[in-house]
């Protein structure tokens, strides 16, 4: 009958919500996005752009209402037709006719500057990402007919804050870039060029992991994988460490490139006289030199010694191209976890050690038979009725996550130039083309009591620079602003 309804348009369609959107530790939570442009933007303009793409095709996904179906997993419902009590979109719009640095809020949003340093954190910020009608959890979701995208506009005299919130199950951060760069198209004009949306009528991460498909080989961390007393173990450590040890603070760090490129330096040189090679030899990410430096102060920080799991994640739409299509974009979470575990002893070490043990671990997990490895494991989960993460590493370890979004290019994804009224700053001074960001960040618009040693990674700005937020402990912040400091004093 929903097949029916699907093809016909009654009453409202039901487009699959699949597994890893699905998984338990993504349900509760509920996304905000506050994006900072330097020039004015028509609101109305950019509102009736995104509502003209949620009513293309299977965009239509995005204007759903979310509910919980008979099996218990979750469901987005779609208006047939969208209309004003019903819309694709919840819209708010404030106007202040004053300059954005004298509005007490907005006045403090980070700003890029010649040292690296550390800022107020999202969570400060919420006041600015939301409006008054917006749902804030998943109650409000679920017991309201609410769009699942909400969109909060603030206009002042020189610039534009956008903010945008969404659950968590909806989307990850290269859906997000899809969800950007064709809302750009639209508003250019080009809707002919906007993809089309797909995997709303299939799983197919699930079809990804049939057993019937691709070279079997077992996912190389499976001996490590807690379960049964190894992962109660695990749980009543981390539930000790939420009751004992400190609560996080949420605060923002501007890591300017030359810092970066120092750091790859120092630990190209700590590789090169370990190992006796040539230091230009050693190969290491951005990713992995700020993953190693931000999780090394997080574990200095904790008490005693116990070792660490580096939590991250990877993009699934590159890692399968035999059954993942590139006609169109993936509005969904297709990411899978990834896992590095750090002895004290490293840890206690120089950072490169952390750095090359997370690429060592990363080039074991990113063969596409490790991929379909991994998927599997999910599967038989999946086909069992559990939606949970499973956890690889010690029993006694700690957790430290960080997402990576700089691959998503926000701030070139996202051409807003022809909704600009009135530009903000002087070309003197700006670094930015008309109508792109020039700052933002994400947070849970909820704090979590899970919200503890956690980053991530927004991206670079128009110059190569980072902006890294998180959740970590005061004595972690600490230590990152003193060796902040130590760079730059170098």
């Amino acid at each position: 009958m929903e097949t029916v309804r699907w093809l016909f348009g009654i009453k409202s369609q039901h487009p699959i919500v699949d597994g890893i959107d699905s998984a338990d530790v993504l349900r509760p939570l509920i996304l905000g996005w506050t994006m900072r442009f330097n020039d004015v933007l028509d609101a109305d303009k950019l509102h009736e752009a995104l509502c003209r793409l949620i009513n293309i095709g299977d965009w239509k996904k995005l204007g759903g209402r979310m509910r919980v179906g008979k099996s218990g997993r979750l469901e987005f419902h779609v208006p047939v037709p969208f209309t004003a009590a019903r819309p694709p979109v919840t819209y708010s719009h404030q106007t202040f006719n004053i300059k954005i640095a004298e509005h007490e809020l907005a006045g403090k949003l980070p700003v890029a500057g010649a040292k690296a340093q550390v800022f107020a954190g999202p969570h400060d910020f919420l006041g600015l990402t939301t409006g008054p009608d917006a749902p804030q959890t998943l109650e409000d979701y679920l017991s309201r007919d609410v769009p699942l995208l909400s969109l909060h506009i603030i206009s002042f005299d020189d610039a534009t804050v956008i903010g945008l919130a969404w659950p968590h199950a909806v989307t990850d951060a290269m859906g997000r870039h899809a969800i950007m760069s064709s809302w750009s198209l639209i508003l250019a004009g080009k809707e002919a060029e906007a993809p089309p949306f797909l995997g709303a009528r299939e799983d197919v991460l699930y079809k990804a992991a049939d057993p019937g498909f691709g070279e079997h080989k077992p996912f190389v961390l499976e001996p490590t994988r807690l379960f049964g007393v190894k992962m109660l173990m695990f749980g009543l450590r981390f539930l000790k460490d939420m009751l004992f040890v400190p609560a996080t603070d949420s605060r923002t760090a501007y890591i300017p490139k030359r810092v970066i490129d120092n750091l790859r330096a120092q630990m190209k040189q700590e590789i090169a006289e370990k190992n006796g090679a040539v230091a230009g030899d050693a190969w290491i990410s951005e990713g992995d030199i700020l993953t190693a430096w931000f999780a090394q102060k997080a574990a200095l920080s904790n008490p005693g010694a116990r070792p660490m799991i580096i939590g991250g994640l990877f993009d699934l739409r590159s890692r399968l191209p035999e059954t993942v299509s590139r006609d169109g974009v993936y509005v969904q979470n297709m990411v899978l976890l990834t896992f590095t575990t750090v002895s004290a002893e490293l840890y206690k070490g120089p950072v490169s050690g952390i750095a090359l043990e997370h690429r060592r671990c990363l080039k074991e997990q990113f063969p596409p038979e490790q991929v379909l490895g991994h998927l599997r494991e999910l599967r038989r989960n999946w086909d069992r009725g559990s939606y949970r993460n499973p956890v690889y590493g010690p029993s006694d370890g700690w957790l430290f996550t960080l997402s990576n979004w700089t691959k998503a290019d926000f701030v070139h994804a996202i051409q807003f130039g022809p909704a600009v009224v009135k530009q903000g700053e002087s070309d003197d001074t700006r670094k930015n083309p008309l109508g792109t960001m020039v700052y933002h960040h994400s947070t849970l618009l909820r704090k979590s009591r899970l919200s503890r040693n956690s980053m991530g990674i927004p991206g670079k700005d128009h110059e190569g620079n980072y902006w890294i937020t998180g959740y970590l402990s005061p004595g972690a912040w600490e230590l990152v602003e003193q060796g902040l400091a130590d760079i730059e004093s170098n």
